[in-house]
């Protein structure tokens, strides 16, 4: 299996649930991103890694919300 990745810039609010309340932050030095917590969620904003070779990071997802980007796959044939 061919593990190549690319990084995706990511800003989004994750809806997690009306009964999560999550407060701090969390920070990512090798793939720089910072989420932070508030109640009912958190907000991301960074990278994240895409695998070019398997499905996207973010398949349709109802509870993000912000700038995602599309994964653009290669299809060989």
């Amino acid at each position: 299996m061919n593990n190549q990745f690319r990084r995706v810039f990511v800003f989004y609010f994750h809806f997690v649930g009306w009964d999560c309340l999550s407060l701090g932050g969390h920070i990512c030095l090798s793939l720089p991103n910072i989420e932070i917590h508030i109640p009912f969620g958190f907000i991301r904003i960074g990278f994240v890694r895409d695998f070019i070779d398997l499905n996207p990071v973010f398949p349709e997802r109802k509870r993000n919300f912000g700038i995602i980007e599309k994964s653009e796959k290669k299809h060989k044939h």
